[in-house]
């Protein structure tokens, strides 16, 4: 039953219905049928399905200039991986180095702190 709900939720948000009028619509729906109790699970199923759609490349470097820096390494890396969508580049000093790229669904981790805590863990293990 839920299931249906949420056909129905995910194909008017297709079709670029109201999201407010969406959202009362689907309020009084459940209620003239008794189902209220659905609705924060088909909620939460609408976001789950409308993230699960979105594709992002991600890269994340330990400095601004590292994307420049690194950037044969990083293009080779997302071939690996077949992203072909716009790439957003985040930085995230606690890299240390190095660059994380993440796309479709596919990370590639060459960071200096991936390798370093490898190297820790193979010490002391």
């Amino acid at each position: 039953m839920r299931d249906s709900y949420l056909q129905a939720t995910l194909a008017l948000i297709q079709e670029g219905y109201d999201p407010q009028k969406l959202i009362d619509g689907l309020k009084e729906t459940l209620a003239a049928r008794g189902h209220q109790a659905l609705l924060p699970s088909i909620l939460q199923a609408v976001l789950r399905e409308l993230e699960a759609g979105k594709t992002t490349t991600k890269v994340t470097v330990a400095k601004a200039t590292d994307a420049e820096v690194l950037k044969a390494e990083i293009t080779a890396a997302l071939k690996n991986i077949q992203a072909t969508d716009e790439v957003v580049t985040e930085v995230d000093e606690t890299i240390v180095g190095g660059f994380v790229a993440t796309g479709n669904g596919k990370t590639i981790d060459a960071s200096y702190k991936h390798k370093l805590v490898h190297l820790y863990r193979s010490l002391t293990t």
